[in-house]
């Protein structure tokens, strides 16, 4: 389901003309994913997390979201 709404957000933010990054690839576990993480948050003007029941128990999220807010995205 969080697949699902992503999807939708992202294809409408880009017809309204907003480039977006998402992690759609499988990145590979450990530092290579932390630092894809990082820098799509770093190179990003913006951030949206989707909150939901799966991603409200994720730490990698929790994570994610906090590096955003500390970026002030």
């Amino acid at each position: 389901v969080d697949k699902t709404i992503a999807e939708k957000l992202i294809a409408d933010l880009g017809k309204a003309g907003h480039a977006c990054w998402i992690d759609k690839v499988e990145i590979k576990g450990g530092d290579e994913w932390m630092q894809s993480i990082t820098a799509g948050i770093n190179n990003s003007y913006a951030f949206i997390s989707l909150v939901s029941d799966d991603a409200n128990r994720s730490t990698w999220v929790r994570r994610e979201f906090l590096w955003a807010e500390y970026k002030q995205k």
